[in-house]
């Protein structure tokens, strides 16, 4: 990924050096149980998302809108994301968006970092979401799900590529038992960082 195809421009790597190693660091890592959110973790989310928790009390009293109403979520990406590729390679991902199922659409951005097994920066940039893929979820009050993006990854000095950026979150009553809180980044013919390392994140309905 460092160099196939122009993802990243060998000057810039070269001129960040190793002394870049400390701009990417695992994020903290809560892990959570299948019976329900460590007490840390709701009392963050509790501060956090207050205006928005409200704002679901009043989506909940109405009627269960059948499937085929819109259905519309934020995600947040709350913590840096990471993954890690077979070569030892690892990503971080930030970001936040929205996305509706029925309508199939999708809007989001945020921030990735690339480094080697070394923790040397090898790339850096934003990626934009494109199109909504697929959705699985795994329950609500804050949702739960599989969520899968098509996204465009600039990196800086670099040429962008287009990639599937998978986010879960295993809030809600029904996660698979393989479902695991993180990211996965598909980058087709560059990289596949298909292992997920640390993750924190949610999804939010909002119609």
């Amino acid at each position: 990924m460092a160099t196939r195809g122009g993802f990243y421009d060998r000057r810039l790597i070269a001129a960040m050096g190793v002394a870049s190693h400390s701009r990417c660091k695992k994020a903290a890592y809560i892990p959570r149980t299948r019976d329900g959110e460590k007490q840390a973790m709701r009392n963050r989310r509790s501060f956090v998302f207050i205006p928005l928790a409200l704002a679901m009390l009043g989506l909940a009293s109405q009627p269960v809108m059948a499937d085929s109403q819109t259905q519309t979520y934020q995600f947040h990406l709350e913590a840096p994301n990471v993954a890690r590729a077979p070569n030892g390679d690892m990503v971080s991902v930030t970001g936040m968006g929205t996305f509706s199922v029925n309508q199939k659409s999708a809007t989001g951005s945020g921030s990735f970092t690339h480094t080697n097994s070394q923790g040397t920066i090898l790339g850096s940039g934003t990626w934009t979401a494109t199109e909504l893929l697929s959705f699985q979820s795994y329950g609500c009050n804050f949702c739960g799900g599989r969520l899968e993006l098509r996204v465009t990854l600039t990196p800086t000095g670099g040429t962008p590529h287009e990639g599937i950026l998978s986010v879960y979150c295993i809030i809600g009553p029904n996660p698979p038992n393989s479902a695991e809180e993180g990211v996965r980044l598909l980058i087709p013919g560059v990289i596949n960082f298909n292992q997920v390392v640390t993750g924190d994140n949610v999804y939010i309905r909002t119609s």
